[in-house]
């Protein structure tokens, strides 16, 4: 078993974590990879230290760019990968030193085209499992995905470079919230092979995220929620996912109906209508549907509990 793994590694302003994932990349037990690291115009040392690593063994290959995001830092690294496999890893984040080794295996038993592992999210004070949803197949993974059943990490993923190559993966460089998502659902759209192992093997960085809210964060995925939306029609799919997209959509709604109430109740209209497109508690469930459907009195009410919530 001597594929090369391609362990992609977009790095930005992370000079203060940047060691810690570095460091775990040289400790996997499996030897055959390379690690290609983009910096994407930082403004601290990390490039500098990204220098560093490359000086202190070949496996580690960078490229210096002006910013241009994460998206066009991770297309261009893939442009450049050499491996049969491809992992991604963010720059704050850090890797168990058998991650490689027990996906590769599972992978080449099974023949797969995707395998996911579980995750740690690590706190200030504690750290989270994270078992991923298994999906049986690529059409399965898109309706769990859409209707937040199952994560669209990159990061968990160890993908077969010529499954990746075949998709021919649309993204928008502008969308740097779920862009991993959007990326996700075209592959699994190619039926691929896919399989899970139970190892928690990636380590998420809670601790390094930015403070802003979970509403914030939706709102700045709405430009990667349209993308799959309209991929999803220009795809034919639209008839055959459009409920499981309204949970993704009320997930939008609700992140919009803290910051501005009109636009909430004007984007995709459709997800509010029926009560079943509500993935909650029944309460909860109602609280909302009655938020949007009634009018004055819905967003009376809402910004009511809004403020005694505040």
């Amino acid at each position: 078993m001597n594929n090369k793994i391609s362990v992609i590694i977009p790095v930005y302003n992370c000079e203060k974590y940047i060691h810690d994932c570095l460091c775990s990349v040289l400790a996997q037990t499996y030897p055959h990879w390379e690690a290609i690291l983009v910096d994407d115009g930082s403004p601290d040392r990390a490039g500098v230290i990204c220098d560093e690593y490359v000086a202190k063994d070949k496996r580690f290959r960078v490229i210096h760019q002006e910013n241009r995001g994460v998206v066009s830092a991770r297309n261009r690294a893939i442009a450049t990968a050499t491996g049969d496999f491809l992992a991604f890893v963010d720059s704050d984040d850090t890797i168990e030193p058998t991650m490689l080794d027990e996906m590769l295996i599972l992978a080449e038993k099974e023949n797969l085209d995707i395998v996911h592992c579980n995750i740690k999210i690590i706190f200030t004070e504690k750290e989270v499992k994270v078992n991923v949803a298994k999906a049986e197949n690529g059409a399965q993974a898109i309706g769990m995905l859409l209707s937040n059943k199952l994560d669209g990490w990159l990061a968990n993923k160890l993908i077969r470079k010529k499954f990746w190559d075949k998709c021919n993966i649309t993204t928008d460089e502008k969308g740097v919230i779920m862009e991993d998502a959007y990326i996700s659902i075209q592959l699994y759209a190619h039926n691929p092979q896919i399989n899970n192992i139970e190892s928690y093997l990636y380590n998420y960085n809670h601790i390094s995220t930015s403070a802003a809210t979970g509403a914030d964060v939706i709102i700045k995925a709405q430009r990667n929620i349209d993308n799959i939306y309209r991929w999803l029609k220009e795809k034919g799919l639209w008839e055959r996912y459009k409920e499981d997209f309204a949970q993704l959509a009320m997930t939008l709604k609700i992140g919009l109906l803290k910051k501005d109430i009109e636009k909430a109740v004007a984007c995709y209209p459709y997800a509010h209508k029926k009560f079943s497109n509500f993935n909650f508690t029944f309460l909860v469930s109602a609280f909302y549907w009655f938020c949007f459907n009634s009018g004055c009195l819905g967003k009376l009410l809402f910004k009511i509990y809004f403020k005694a919530k505040r």
